[in-house]
């Protein structure tokens, strides 16, 4: 009899251990995938972190820098940042002798913090008039030029082909410029205005 009660006490005991032994090895994976997917989850962002530094080193890679040429021997960095303080330039470079630091060698290098300073002042300042009060007012010229120095090939092609691209803008605009005025002195000589109630923004499209 004792021997009858024992037998199924002991595949009770049995069942019940494996029973823990299955509820241990399931706890046991679940922790295993709990430490996987924390040391997953750094690792799946360090792609986004170096992206984002990637992106940071692009932004920090493009400068907005103008050439400014044709400026006089006595041009220096007080009057060439009063020149163009209304536009607000983050750094103003003049480029002078080596013998004579304080004489200028009739160029110099301004840089904008963004590509619409940089632009405005391409528009607005190629041409404009410097005066410091020293020389006699001239006409200075603002070109498009690249950061870094040198005098490579390639920065040599780069600049030229800004260059060449600006020009043919500058182009485009004064004839747009010149039918503007044609058009006004048109519509004086015979007082009709073929583009009444045409707002000026869309007027040189429709020319």
């Amino acid at each position: 009899m004792d021997v009858d009660v024992q037998e199924p006490q002991a595949e009770e005991k049995k069942k019940e251990k494996k029973k823990k032994e299955k509820k241990d090895k399931k706890a046991k994976k679940a922790k295993e995938e709990d430490t996987n997917v924390q040391t997953d989850t750094p690792s799946a962002e360090a792609p986004a972190e170096e992206s984002a530094q990637g992106e940071e080193s692009s932004q920090k890679g493009n400068r907005f820098i103008c050439f400014v040429g044709n400026l006089p021997y006595s041009a220096n960095r007080e009057s060439l940042t009063a020149h163009f303080e209304k536009i607000s330039p983050v750094s103003v470079r003049v480029a002078t002798e080596k013998d004579k630091p304080t004489k200028c060698r009739g160029f110099g290098f301004i840089e904008f913090d963004n590509y619409d300073r940089m632009k405005t002042c391409l528009k607005l300042y190629h041409h404009s008039m410097f005066d410091d009060k020293k020389y006699p007012p001239r006409r200075i010229n603002v070109e498009l030029t690249a950061g870094g120095g040198g005098k490579s090939e390639y920065r040599k092609s780069k600049i030229e082909a800004k260059n060449k691209k600006l020009f043919e803008e500058r182009q485009r605009n004064a004839k747009e410029i010149t039918k503007e005025k044609e058009r006004r002195a048109h519509a004086e000589e015979t007082g009709e205005d073929a583009f009444a109630g045409v707002h000026p923004s869309r007027r040189n499209r429709m020319a």
